[in-house]
């Protein structure tokens, strides 16, 4: 709730923990903040926050398990490119079909995300100035993380290259998406360890039923 006219600004949210803290607490007086939470185990209050949350974190975790070079502590580029990806779709049920960026920027053309398969392994340009010679490579192997994090241009995406973050424009690389979309597969032995056969063996080896009636 937005403070009008001096009124105290309240801030609504579930029972998390973390709500519930002490140092959320002293923050809360700190700032001449009202915290309400709602009771344990009940989410209603949350609407569209929460909302999202039940899709959103499962989908950055499949994107994480689909990317065979990247794990938890990526967690949050991965996030960021569901939200991204969320904002620059279609929303089914919207008259004009729009997105909500669409909506936001009050466009009636239709704006891209400009996303690749999150994950990707790419090579990224070195430019000329950066090379102390002409024999040093003209780029760098890395992996493709999705919408920039420190620019606002969509030119710019976006990689990990040597355990860190760095923009670049999406123009100065190229990838290759087939080892994502492999994994993506239903049967793909990264994700579905059974009915995998392997030199001729079964997945599960056992001379007897696990439990017996």
């Amino acid at each position: 709730m937005r403070p009008i006219h001096g009124e105290i600004h309240i801030w609504r949210g579930d029972s998390h923990p973390t709500h519930k803290s002490k140092a959320m607490r002293s923050y809360m007086a700190n700032e001449q903040h009202r915290l309400q939470l709602s009771p344990p185990y009940v989410h209603e209050g949350m609407g569209d926050a929460e909302s999202f949350f039940l899709w959103g974190v499962p989908s950055a975790n499949a994107l994480l398990l689909a990317a065979q070079d990247l794990g938890e502590p990526h967690f949050a580029q991965a996030l960021l490119y569901v939200i991204h990806a969320s904002n620059l779709s279609i929303k089914k049920g919207s008259s004009p079909p729009s997105s909500p960026a669409m909506i936001y920027h009050n466009s009636t053309s239709y704006i891209g995300s400009g996303l690749h398969c999150f994950g990707a392994a790419c090579k990224a340009l070195v430019h000329g100035e950066s090379r102390d010679s002409k024999f040093e490579p003209h780029a760098e192997p890395c992996v493709y993380m999705g919408p920039p994090t420190n620019s606002d241009s969509s030119a710019h995406c976006t990689v990990l290259t040597k355990n860190e973050y760095k923009d670049i424009e999406c123009g100065c690389m190229t990838l290759d998406e087939s080892v994502v979309m492999e994994r993506i597969r239903r049967d793909h032995p990264g994700t579905q360890p059974y009915n995998q056969v392997v030199g001729g063996r079964r997945s599960i080896s056992a001379s007897r039923p696990p439990c017996s009636t």
